[in-house]
C-alpha cells in the first residue's frame, strides 16, 4: 500500500499539480447542491402536522444535516484522494480478494447512481411546472425540462474543476438576491401568526414535519465524488459544514416569513408558498413590481447547480464502476433516460409531489444512513489511509531533496 500510494504521488509531481478544491469551492460546492426545488415547497411541508410550529423543523434537520456531513468528511478522510467507488471497493473487499470488493461495491454505487438520476429527473420536471405556471405559460413543459437536462448533460462533459467553479460563480448569484428576498418578506410579517413560540403539543407533529424537511438537505453526499479533488483539513471540515448551514438559514428565514405572513392553515392550500410570498413583497419604491420574476431567475440557476451536480456525479460514479473510458455516449443515454422519467412517470403535479416524497426516503438512505454505516465499517476494520499517504509523501520529498 505504501509503495502505491508512493507511485501515484510521484507520477502526480512528474505531471503536475492537480486540482484541488479550496475550503471555499468545497462550500460552494454543497451549498449550490443543497439549495434546489426545496424552497418552493418547504413553508407548507414543514407546517404540514407541526403547525406554526414548521420552523423548529427546519432546525432539527439542519442539525442532522450537519451530522451527516461531520460523517462523509469522516469516512472521505480516511480515504484521501479516492471516489465513492474507490471506497467502497477498498472497504467491501480485501488485500488478498480484491474482485469481492468489486463485487459487493456495485449495488452501493448503483444505489447512489439510481438516486442521482431519479432526482435529476424529478427535480427537472418539478422545474418545469413551476416555469409553466409562472411564467412561460404557453411554452410545452417538455421543451423546458429537455432545456435544462441539456444544460446537465453540456456541463458532464467537462472535467470536475469546471463544475466546481460554475456553482463558485454561481452561488454568490444566487445567495444575495435569494437573502434580500427573504428578509423583504417580513415587512407583512404577522408575529401572531408564529405564537406561541415555543411548543408544547405539537412534538410529534414536529418529529413527523422534519423528515420532508431533511429531504431538502441532501445533496451534501456528492463530495464522495469529489473527495479525489479534496485536500483534509480543519478548515475544510469547518467549510463543508458552513456549507450546509447556509441553504439551512435561508430555509429557515422563509419558512418563518411565510408562517408569520400567512399562518399555517393558508400554507397548507398553496402549491407554491414560496412564491406567494415572493409575490406579496413590496419593494420600496415600486423599484421592482414583480419580484417573483428576479427570484425565478436567480432560483433557476440554483436548479441548475443542483441537477448538474448530481448528473455528472450520476456518471462519473457509473463509468468508474464499468471501467468506460468513453465518455461521450453515456451522458446521452442518462438524458434520455432522465428525460423520459421526467415527462413520462408523473402524470399531474399531485403524482409528482408523491414521487419527490418517496426518492427523498432514498435519500436519507443515500446523505444519512450510508456514510454512517460506511464509517462504522471503516472503523471496524480499522482502514485509514492517511497515515499510508502522509509515509509515501515523506519518503517522496526525501528522494526529492
Amino acid at each position: 500500500m505504501v509503495e502505491e500510494a508512493r507511485q501515484k504521488t510521484n507520477q502526480k509531481n512528474r505531471s503536475g499539480t492537480p486540482f484541488i478544491i479550496t475550503p471555499g469551492q468545497g462550500l460552494c460546492l454543497s451549498a449550490s447542491t443543497l439549495m434546489g426545488v426545496g424552497v418552493l415547497v418547504l413553508p407548507r411541508t414543514s407546517t404540514k402536522g407541526a403547525d406554526q410550529y414548521g420552523w423548529i423543523a427546519v432546525l432539527i434537520a439542519m442539525l442532522i444535516a450537519v451530522f451527516a456531513v461531520i460523517m462523509i468528511n469522516s469516512l472521505s478522510a480516511r480515504f484521501p484522494e479516492k471516489t465513492l467507488v474507490e471506497m467502497c471497493r477498498e472497504l467491501l473487499g480485501s488485500k488478498k480478494n480484491r474482485w469481492v470488493g468489486k463485487i459487493l461495491a456495485v449495488p452501493v454505487v448503483l444505489s447512489y447512481t439510481t438516486y442521482w438520476l431519479l432526482f435529476t429527473a424529478f427535480v427537472a420536471r418539478m422545474f418545469g411546472e413551476v416555469v409553466v405556471t409562472a411564467v412561460l405559460v404557453k411554452t410545452p413543459i417538455e421543451v423546458i425540462i429537455g432545456t435544462m437536462l441539456f444544460l446537465c448533460l453540456f456541463l458532464s462533459y467537462y472535467d470536475s474543476e469546471v463544475v466546481t467553479r460554475v456553482n463558485q460563480v454561481l452561488l454568490f448569484i444566487i445567495v444575495v438576491p435569494v437573502l434580500f428576498i427573504s428578509l423583504s418578506a417580513y415587512q407583512g410579517a404577522k408575529m401572531e401568526n408564529l405564537m406561541p413560540i415555543l411548543p408544547r403539543t405539537q412534538l410529534t407533529g414536529i418529529l413527523i414535519a422534519t423528515i420532508p424537511v431533511l429531504e431538502s438537505f441532501v445533496g451534501m453526499e456528492v463530495m464522495l465524488m469529489f473527495n479525489r479533488n479534496v485536500k483534509h483539513s480543519k478548515v475544510m471540515h469547518r467549510f463543508q459544514i458552513y456549507g450546509v448551514l447556509l441553504p439551512g438559514i435561508i430555509y429557515l428565514l422563509i419558512v418563518i416569513a411565510g408562517t408569520m405572513s400567512f399562518g399555517y392553515e393558508e400554507l397548507a392550500l398553496q402549491t407554491w408558498p414560496t412564491l406567494e410570498l415572493v409575490k406579496s413583497i413590496n419593494v420600496p419604491g415600486l423599484i421592482l413590481e414583480r419580484l417573483e420574476a428576479v427570484f425565478l431567475s436567480v432560483w433557476v440557476a440554483a436548479v441548475f447547480t443542483t441537477c448538474g451536480n448530481w448528473y455528472y456525479c450520476a456518471i462519473w460514479s457509473f463509468r468508474q464502476l464499468f471501467g468506460i473510458r468513453k465518455k461521450r455516449w453515456l451522458p446521452l443515454v442518462f438524458y434520455v433516460g432522465c428525460y423520459l422519467i421526467a415527462i413520462k412517470m408523473a402524470q399531474n403535479i399531485f403524482d409528482l409531489f408523491w414521487y419527490f416524497e418517496k426518492i427523498g426516503y432514498l435519500g436519507l438512505l443515500i446523505s444519512v444512513v450510508f456514510p454512517s454505516l460506511l464509517l462504522m465499517l471503516a472503523m471496524i476494520r480499522k482502514i485509514d489511509g492517511r497515515k499510508l499517504q502522509s509515509v509515501a509523501e515523506g519518503e517522496a520529498a526525501h528522494e526529492a531533496s
